[in-house]
């Protein structure tokens, strides 16, 4: 499980569309839905329910949403650390 993968898990709970997660990631449709199938299959869960509506978290899913909203909010303030860093002169 990578870091980018989980920000991509991440973004299709918060949009509930692939569609939309894509956009927001700036990828294609088909590479998230390959990104997702791999995590799934590297898990051995199910993730998502695949509705006419858009997505909806399986049981397992909700679970692993739980524990990956603090992980992704940790990971952007390192980013933003990172570039704070970068930013100030030398």
């Amino acid at each position: 499980m990578t870091i980018a993968q989980m920000s991509h898990f991440y973004a299709l709970c918060q949009s509930g569309s692939y569609t939309q997660a894509a956009k927001q990631l700036y990828i294609t449709q088909p590479a998230l839905s390959k990104t997702i199938k791999k995590l799934e299959h590297e898990l051995g869960i199910n993730l998502f329910d695949i509705r006419t509506t858009g997505v909806q978290l399986t049981d397992y899913g909700q679970m692993l949403y739980q524990r990956a909203v603090p992980l992704i909010a940790e990971f952007d303030s390192l980013a933003n650390f990172v570039a704070d860093i970068q930013a100030k002169p030398v």
